[in-house]
């Protein structure tokens, strides 16, 4: 006994009885319903009936190569565009995917956007699969270097007496480095011009007492892309003086030592501090200088070894920086 088996009523091979399965080459894409006939001495039979409805199908074609673009939108924004190859019988299920210098992208829609590493070389590949049967990966994309804006730099300020310094790092630079700044500072709210080329660390503005200097900061990368402003403020350095506790000298209530205070002063350091009056007593006090060592935060007093007279004037002057006249108290 022999087998003649047909697709959509068209023969399409045979096959003797000692084989009972047959591989038809037929069209991808194309839906067949198959049937077989027996022929023996006796001579052939009608048709079978018609086993299930079919449509054979293969891999995809091989994708083209995707395409990159890097914006500097995002720190790593990479657009990813690409097409979809020609399919063989069956749609497109899924995409495997190959990416160096950063994640794989997802391939749900070309033109959309990946966050790859920035400053990395990057590119991609791809294969398209219809369910198990997938088409080799596709070339290589062209490689991209993602950027995007820098990150602003961190910015810290002390007072330093007559000045402030503000003491500054690098942001990130997101892949487009060697990073340039500018920056402007302001004394009372009054702001300057914005400074470019080399830029100082640290940045030091303000010129006398209890000035409140503030400055602002960016960050340039070498695509010209700015990053966000970074802020930072503080007061120049203050002396008061007042009146402190007993004198040893001298006897009554109003006989007490001057007590001189400073403020944003360099951290940890000595400030050398020389008193003044102004009166017909005070004038005549041969006043000693004195010696102020200032905390972590920059502030410390000392009161010294002289004492004021009722209704006469008295201020300091500590590292060039002079006390507003106190006038000392009944």
């Amino acid at each position: 006994t022999s087998y003649e088996v047909y697709a959509n009523g068209k023969k399409v091979g045979s096959t003797d009885g000692s084989v009972r399965s047959f591989t038809a080459s037929v069209t991808n894409g194309t839906a067949y319903t198959f049937t077989v006939t027996a022929t023996n001495k006796a001579g052939a039979s009608g048709e079978s009936d018609p086993a299930q409805q079919v449509t054979p199908f293969g891999a995809p074609s091989t994708p083209a190569p995707a395409q990159l673009r890097a914006t500097g939108q995002g720190p790593g924004d990479v657009v990813n565009t690409w097409s979809a190859p020609k399919t063989n019988g069956r749609g497109i299920t899924s995409y495997q995917v190959e990416a160096t210098g950063g994640p794989n992208p997802p391939f749900g829609q070309s033109g959309e956007t990946i966050r790859a590493n920035p400053g990395d070389q990057y590119r991609v590949r791809f294969k398209a699969c219809a369910n198990d049967k997938c088409s080799q990966f596709s070339d290589w994309s062209n490689t991209v270097e993602p950027y995007g804006p820098p990150g602003p730099p961190k910015v810290s300020a002390t007072g330093t007496g007559k000045t402030v310094t503000f003491s500054w790092s690098d942001g990130s630079g997101y892949g487009k480095t060697p990073l340039s700044y500018k920056y402007r500072t302001a004394v009372n709210g009054n702001w300057g011009d914005w400074q470019t080329g080399t830029t100082p660390n640290p940045i030091t503005a303000g010129d006398g007492r209890d000035q409140g200097v503030a400055i602002e900061m960016v960050a340039v990368n070498t695509a010209g892309q700015d990053s966000s402003r970074a802020t930072a403020d503080g007061r120049t350095g203050s002396v008061t003086v007042r009146k402190g506790g007993p004198h040893s000298s001298c006897q009554g209530n109003t006989c007490a030592a001057i007590r001189i205070e400073v403020v944003n002063f360099p951290p940890n350091s000595s400030v050398t501090c020389k008193a003044e009056g102004k009166g017909a007593k005070t004038d005549q006090k041969p006043f000693t200088n004195k010696t102020i060592r200032t905390d972590g935060s920059g502030a410390g007093s000392n009161e010294g070894s002289f004492y004021g007279y009722v209704g006469e004037d008295i201020r300091a002057t500590c590292d060039g920086i002079t006390a507003p006249w106190y006038t000392w108290p009944p």
